[in-house]
């Protein structure tokens, strides 16, 4: 086969591909001519152990038919689907979308944990707006009145806010109280602002004084002393916005990147001092020296917390992180990859130009990196190192898989079961979403045939210069430059900036024995109704003589419920058979009871967890007050 390479992740492998059949018969022979010390085959081994050597052969030989079959079998594949468009929200109202306030250039969107609400960024009306999002549907929802959105001058739409000149990355604590917002700014000055969020209704609120913004020289819109002076936050490089798993630190731009700790009850950002808040090439502002640090969109944490992934000047920058949260590039080649050569980097040719964005896979074994080339899949090392391991163009490239419409690839997002990889597109005509299937065990992607690899707004793609008509599904608000993110497996969000629009799109999956319509074929007039592990809570009804209450859920089929046991509330498990409502038996424990005694009223929080039969679990909370008299 030629050059091969060592996966770190395989249990073995060899040159000729063989790996552990080959291993196996090496093994058998070794037995059949007793090679070991003071062998001499089969008639070497003494008398009484020749039962034993024959039933050592038969396993092998059954290892080997059994290794062989796998060998022979087809690998695993994800599951069929189609994307559906379920709702839509832009500037205008048309195209059948509800029209949202102060829209102008929507591009990126976020959901809270909770599944309850959406935010979007409008790069051109200067604001960030709030959708409801219906839990059985998926579809979104604009706010009416002013808490529909806040914006850098406040209108009689929406509220008056700081710091959102062309808004940009937006991100949302893992508690769900905080919002966070990164503005290109104008003029030297770009920013953070920070929100606090109601995880009942949704709405936002700026922190109050300086705390609510971060900024380069303090300022905003003009007023000077309205934020906290930041470094490393100059104009046009506050583009992505990445909070650790653990909520600890908060990291903002490309070039420079400036990194903050977070203060979890307040939401409040603090920069980190001296050369560890902020990372720049070449040095600004007391900031830590970089290399190869560019104007990326989306950057990504490893989800052990241990690499900081960043798009680079046409490459991507490798950094460690530690337990202060605070960053370091990698030292020497391993700290960054590059299209052309660049001083201590390596490089990578078949890269190409215009790298984006970096998405860490779930399970943390591989970094996709999205380029104007296509997209590629990178191993990660167990020190947060990477090395290409596979690729996906849309023109032909030594080493690259070849397929249509995969090109001016940008932001991407994995869905939670690891099976399909969603990128948005950019520029004019190359605009829209293109999907991969995800091997769950090598990580390498593979376009989705037909139709289904991909959505623009007409439903036509593009071969080099030719358009293909009909090879993609359509959806007409579908445009360039937006983020993606999933909300559970059923469900996925983009942002659209030409069409200043956002939509919800659902993984409409096909039924197991049917295969999809070529693409040249209508969709089909129905098809199975999603996986859903969607839930969403009704009404309360209290029982004030003994202090408890049931909690009405609805789920959207049959499952499983959890409510789990915290300190304050007994657990219970529940069964529902169908798609409706159950109730959940609140009952108070030790501390909750002493306070409903004292006061006659405690709050609680409801932990519940719903698993779909054949799907996966989803967890939402839900703040309560029991009442004794």
């Amino acid at each position: 086969m030629g050059a091969w390479f060592r996966d770190p992740y395989a249990s073995y492998e060899s040159a000729s591909g063989q790996g552990p059949a080959r291993e196996a018969v090496y093994t058998m022979r070794a037995i059949a001519t007793n090679n070991g010390p003071g062998g001499a085959g089969l008639g070497g081994v003494r008398r009484g152990h020749w039962k034993l050597a024959a039933l050592v052969l038969a396993v092998l030989a059954l290892a080997f038919l059994a290794l062989a079959f796998l060998a022979l079998a087809p690998a695993a594949r994800a599951a069929d689907w189609r994307p559906v468009g379920v709702s839509c929200v832009n500037l205008a109202g048309t195209d059948g979308c509800a029209t949202g306030t102060a829209f102008g250039g929507a591009w990126n969107i976020v959901v809270s944990p909770d599944g309850r609400h959406a935010y979007t960024a409008s790069y051109d009306a200067n604001a960030i707006q709030l959708l409801d999002r219906d839990g059985a549907t998926g579809a979104l929802t604009p706010r009416a009145g002013a808490a529909a959105c806040i914006a850098e001058v406040g209108t009689v739409a929406c509220q008056d806010g700081r710091a959102l000149t062309h808004p940009d990355g937006i991100a949302i604590s893992p508690d769900g109280k905080f919002v966070y917002v990164a503005s290109w700014g104008s003029g030297t000055v770009g920013a953070v602002a920070v929100f606090g969020r109601n995880e009942d209704t949704g709405v936002l609120s700026q922190l109050a004084g300086a705390a609510g913004c971060i900024s380069e020289d303090g300022s905003a819109g003009g007023v000077a002393g309205v934020c906290v002076d930041g470094r490393g936050l100059g104009p046009s490089t506050p583009r992505d916005v990445t909070i650790s798993a653990d909520g600890a630190n908060l990291y903002v731009g490309a070039d420079p990147i400036a990194a903050f700790d977070r203060n979890a009850t307040t939401g409040a950002l603090t920069q980190k001092a001296g050369a560890a808040g902020c990372v720049s090439a070449p040095v600004v502002s007391g900031c830590a020296a970089g290399r190869a640090l560019g104007a990326g969109r989306q950057a990504a944490l490893s989800p052990d917390g241990l690499n900081l992934y960043v798009p680079a000047v046409d490459g991507v920058t490798v950094f460690d992180r530690d337990a202060s949260g605070a960053i370091t590039q990698k030292a020497g080649a391993a700290g960054c990859i590059t299209l052309a050569a660049l001083a201590g980097c390596a490089t990578e040719p078949r890269l190409g130009a215009s790298v984006e964005a970096v998405l860490a896979s779930p399970d943390g074994r591989q970094v996709y990196v999205s380029s104007a080339a296509g997209m590629f899949t990178f191993a990660r090392a167990g020190d947060g190192a990477l090395a290409l391991k596979s690729c996906v163009t849309a023109a032909p490239v030594a080493g690259c898989t070849t397929a249509l419409n995969v090109f001016d690839l940008s932001y991407s997002a994995v869905s939670p079961d690891g099976q399909d990889l969603v990128a948005t597109r950019d520029f004019g005509s190359s605009s829209g979403m293109v999907f991969f299937s995800r091997d769950p065990t090598a990580g390498n992607l593979t376009r989705r045939p037909g139709q289904d690899g991909c959505i623009s707004a007409d439903g036509s793609a593009f071969e080099g210069a030719a358009t293909v008509p009909g090879a993609c599904r359509s959806y007409p608000v579908v445009s360039t430059d937006g983020h993606v993110s999933f909300v559970g497996d059923s469900y996925f969000y983009a942002g659209f900036y030409a069409s200043s629009a956002v939509a919800a799109f659902r993984r409409d999956f096909y039924p197991p024995a049917t295969s999809p319509p070529p693409a040249t074929s209508p969709p089909p007039a129905t098809s199975p109704p999603p996986r859903s592990n969607e839930f969403s809570f009704g009404k309360l009804k209290r029982n004030k003589r003994k202090g408890t209450a049931k909690l009405t859920v609805k789920v959207p089929g049959p499952g499983a419920l959890a409510l789990a046991k915290t300190k304050k509330v007994k657990g219970k498990d529940k069964r529902a058979d169908a798609a409706g409502q159950v109730k959940l038996a609140i009952k108070p424990k030790r501390k909750a009871i002493k306070t409903l005694k004292a006061k006659g009223k405690a709050k609680v929080k409801a932990t519940v967890t719903y698993t779909p039969d054949g799907g996966t679990p989803n967890t939402r909370r839900k703040r309560l007050k029991l009442v004794k008299r």
